[in-house]
């Protein structure tokens, strides 16, 4: 099995705050924050690709509601992420900048392999 490595992280735009957790493999980076999914990969040498699908809840008529996924980009130039270390990734369609903050602590065990189970969810549900 491929190495995969779990740290706490968090991200934030003006009116948006949510923790939540950065999936380090070889061959993919992926973040899940509650409901919502983020994936990051490079296009080129030196551009980040940050892909964010966000959950949306719309009340159509109380007590009715809808919910739907709503896709984000973003970019940033760099060559790898690291933890420890707090990236700014820029929206092209006027959006907030978005912050992404990887903490160095990881996450092991049982709670890595239900972060991983949900992760696995979460790509069904959000169709991804």
């Amino acid at each position: 099995m491929e190495n995969v490595l779990i740290y706490e992280a968090t991200y934030r735009m003006e009116n948006v705050f949510a923790e939540g957790f950065i999936i380090l493999t070889s061959k993919y980076v992926e973040g899940i924050f509650a409901n919502d999914y983020m994936a990051i990969y490079s296009e080129n040498d030196k551009i980040i690709t940050l892909s964010l699908r966000t959950l949306a809840v719309e009340i159509v008529k109380f007590p009715l509601f809808k919910m739907n996924y709503i896709s984000h980009q973003f970019s940033a130039t760099g060559e790898v992420l690291c933890p420890g270390e707090e990236y700014i990734f820029f929206s092209n369609i006027n959006l907030d900048d978005l912050y992404l903050s990887i903490s160095e602590n990881t996450v092991e065990g049982e709670k890595a392999d239900s972060i991983l189970e949900q992760l696995l969810k979460l790509r069904q549900i959000s169709q991804i």
